[in-house]
């Protein structure tokens, strides 16, 4: 039987990066005046502001790791998977019930994340630039306070984790493992400027004989 603490790892991973993203968030909002006047963006982004491109990003990541904390809790983090633990686990349920609750009003937050963040642009194999397209509602978070809402909500859920997982928590912050601990990256050394510049070239040679 897997140990229980596999779940618990991934969802306290998961969180980290949802606070580390909300923290971000909000010293960006902070300080968006001295980053705009400093950081200027070039090419099709200019005239952009990067706060505001920032904090586009760091949010609709929030959600994507948001859809995957609840992936993890709803279905591994259940008393069929862990039935040692099963009564810690629906007390645990008992008390994180009303943040559930808030986040489930957003009826549309899998598929938000589904069909727009993570996907090829595709609702039900509908290309949304399609003529076929029928533009959709998502019931999801959209405005940088509710994005804001749903992290924090994901960050409360965890936090309870401590009051009922005491022991399996402490030990696992003992260990401190990292994400990038769990695998190894192929060592590919590379030279980048003229790995491009000589695939370029041969794009434009290929394109050139390919219009003649």
């Amino acid at each position: 039987m897997e140990d229980i603490t596999n779940s618990l790892k991934t969802l306290s991973h998961i969180a980290t990066q949802i606070d580390m993203l909300l923290h971000l968030s909000r010293v960006t909002y902070t300080n968006r005046a001295a980053l705009d006047q400093n950081i200027l963006l070039e090419g099709y982004y200019r005239g952009e502001k990067y706060s505001t491109t920032m904090l586009s990003v760091n949010l609709n990541n929030v959600i994507i790791f948001a859809n995957a904390y609840l992936d993890e809790l709803n279905g591994q983090l259940t008393p069929a998977k862990y039935p040692a633990d099963a009564e810690k686990i629906l007390a645990y349920r008992r008390v994180v019930k009303p943040a559930l609750k808030r986040i489930r009003k957003w009826t549309h937050l899998k598929d938000l994340r589904n069909e727009l963040l993570v996907h090829n642009y595709r609702v039900k194999d509908v290309s949304i630039f399609s003529v076929a397209y029928q533009k959709k509602e998502y019931n999801a978070p959209a405005k940088d306070q509710e994005i804001l809402l749903l992290g924090d909500l994901i960050l409360l859920i965890n936090k309870q984790l401590f009051a009922f997982f005491p022991e399996e928590i402490g030990s696992m912050l003992a260990v401190k493992e990292r994400i990038i601990d769990k695998y190894k990256a192929t060592d590919n050394p590379i030279n980048y400027r003229e790995e491009i510049a000589a695939i370029t070239q041969q794009v434009e040679e290929l394109k050139k004989r390919e219009l003649e």
